[in-house]
């Protein structure tokens, strides 16, 4: 499944960005365009921090309208 484009200006151009942090990494996605994002998730486990996982669920999260 594909990231919908951003609800409030319409933009396709979705990244997915992450900030580390000392106990993890805080995950979100955003729009490139108007910078509207999801909420960020925090991941702290090896386990979980892989690319598809990731992004399958920053995914989600974007395309829950």
């Amino acid at each position: 499944m594909a990231m919908k484009k951003c609800p409030f200006c319409g933009g396709s151009h979705v990244f997915l960005n992450g900030n580390y942090a000392r106990n993890g990494t805080f995950y979100w996605a955003e729009c490139n365009l108007c910078g509207a994002r999801t909420k960020s998730i925090f991941l702290d486990g090896p386990k979980e921090e892989t690319p598809d996982y990731i992004t399958d669920r920053l995914r989600d999260i974007w395309n829950t309208r």
